[in-house]
């Protein structure tokens, strides 16, 4: 009967394909052949699991971010100069953990643009971790004041955050109204408002921005408690919760 042809190790792989041929020929061969061949089979074999190694090493990212980092470092190279670059990759590094790094990235983003956002919040980030309230407030508000009409809502309401857990209530519920002011469709910091105005006696603000906030989450179980609770004492508003939005706070 014809003896089968041994099945190729790796398809396309000239090493595998020669070493499976040599084993097949082997078999009409005398033992003194064998030997021999055998030592160099040996020896290629170990070439060959090196390369598969190598190969491995320098293959594709195991995942997203590992491969947005691989293309950013790349872009630092090619443009060290250019703070967008460093502190996109300041981000990368802060999703996969490598804080570290990602301080180094952001820092020498400030250091090209000393008004780039990503960068001051993230230095905003660590001056809070850091108990320096003073610091972080000052970078959030940098953040918030270069960006344009439309895009400083968000980081106003991250300053209000920030202020909370100062236990600097004042200061929050300007942050808040200031958020409300550039983008009156964000219902987070009506929300916190109204529990603010709610805790210094401003009732009748406290029930307006309650209302403004369950437009948007008509279900949630916080705003109703706190709606009934203000109007039990007696709080009045302009505004109810199915009228439409037009706008943020005056």
């Amino acid at each position: 009967m014809p003896t089968a042809r041994p099945t190729e190790t790796r398809e396309g792989n000239p090493l595998s394909r020669f070493i499976s041929h040599t084993v097949h020929s082997l078999r009409r061969s005398n033992p003194a052949i064998i030997a021999g061949t055998l030592i160099v089979v040996v020896l290629l074999l170990g070439v060959l699991l090196e390369w598969r190694w190598m190969d491995a090493s320098n293959g594709p990212p195991s995942n997203y971010y590992q491969y947005q980092v691989q293309r950013w470092e790349q872009q630092v190279v090619e443009k060290p100069d250019d703070p967008v670059v460093w502190a996109t990759l300041g981000g990368l590094y802060e999703r996969m953990g490598e804080t570290r790094k990602s301080q180094v990235a952001y820092d020498k983003a400030l250091e090209l643009d000393s008004g780039n956002v990503s960068a001051l919040v993230a230095a905003a980030d660590a001056a809070e971790g850091d108990s320096d309230w003073a610091d972080a407030r000052e970078r959030l508000t940098r953040a918030a004041d270069s960006m344009p009409k439309g895009g400083k809502y968000f980081l106003y309401f991250k300053l209000g955050q920030m202020e909370e857990r100062a236990k600097d209530d004042d200061a929050a519920v300007l942050a808040y109204e200031k958020s409300i002011a550039d983008v009156g469709l964000f219902w987070n910091a009506h929300d916190r408002l109204a529990h603010l105005y709610s805790e210094t006696g401003r009732k009748d603000d406290a029930l307006e921005q309650a209302l403004l906030a369950q437009r948007f989450v008509p279900e949630r179980a916080g705003l109703k408690t706190l709606i009934a609770k203000l109007r039990s004492a007696g709080a009045t508003a302009s505004v109810n919760s199915t009228m439409p939005v037009t706008g943020g706070a005056k």
